[in-house]
């Protein structure tokens, strides 16, 4: 039954990698059975997960307040959305500037900004070789997968920088070493002004299970009764 789900999905290659391994059929049995809140996972899995536009709420995270109504929000992606080719334009040149930036700083001995940039490279490389994206595409190739029918084009490119986090210890597990985290720039690129979310995407802290359990701790000491003594 699995396999029959997957093969009539017939998913894109990032999709197909996304439930590599998980039993999509069983998933939706059990979301049923336990009446689970997010009875749309089972879909996401075989066709991906709206990233983008008017996101719906699955019901597993705190709910929050969009500041604008859908009419207002869809107006405001459909004003970001024509500026794809405008904005297809600016990144490439803000790519080339911090390039030529980080390479005449080398020319002169700090080659802090070239080598950030190679290490968010080898990150995204080994991102890769994992699976967890897609390979990189060229101009060419982005514009064939993302035009569509009548010339317009339907994505935009989020910029990749590095950011330093903490410190950490390196292979040698003596020397302290930068640890380098790679980010996809929404912010700038808009893509976050072009998205509705209905929930706060945040885990729980590493508090959650210590809380549960002591709630679970106080109920059952509540409703406990120690047993009566007859003479």
């Amino acid at each position: 039954m699995d396999a029959e789900f997957k093969r009539r999905a017939n998913p894109p290659e990032n999709v197909r990698r996304l439930h590599k391994g998980v039993n999509v059929a069983f998933l939706g049995l059990l979301l049923h059975a336990i009446r689970g809140v997010d009875q749309s996972l089972p879909h996401n899995m075989l066709h991906g997960f709206p990233i983008i536009r008017d996101v719906p709420d699955s019901g597993v995270y705190r709910a929050t307040d969009h500041p604008l109504t859908l009419d207002e929000f869809c107006d405001v992606y459909d004003a970001i959305m024509l500026t794809n080719e405008e904005w297809m334009q600016e990144s490439k040149r803000r790519m080339r500037h911090k390039y030529d930036v980080a390479m005449a700083a080398s020319f002169k001995g700090d080659s802090r900004a070239l080598d950030l940039m190679k290490e968010v490279e080898r990150l995204t490389l080994l991102e890769v070789s994992q699976g967890l994206c897609a390979p990189g595409l060229n101009e060419f190739e982005f514009r064939e997968k993302n035009t569509s029918v009548t010339g317009d084009l339907q994505a935009r490119p989020m910029p990749r920088h590095g950011v330093f986090q903490r410190q950490k210890l390196d292979d040698d597990g003596i020397t302290l070493i930068d640890k380098i985290r790679a980010i996809d720039d929404a912010r700038i690129s808009s893509t976050n002004a072009a998205t509705r979310l209905h929930e706060s995407l945040v885990t729980p802290n590493c508090e959650f299970s210590a809380r549960v359990a002591a709630e679970f701790a106080r109920l059952a000491q509540d409703e406990w009764h120690p047993p009566q003594r007859h003479a």
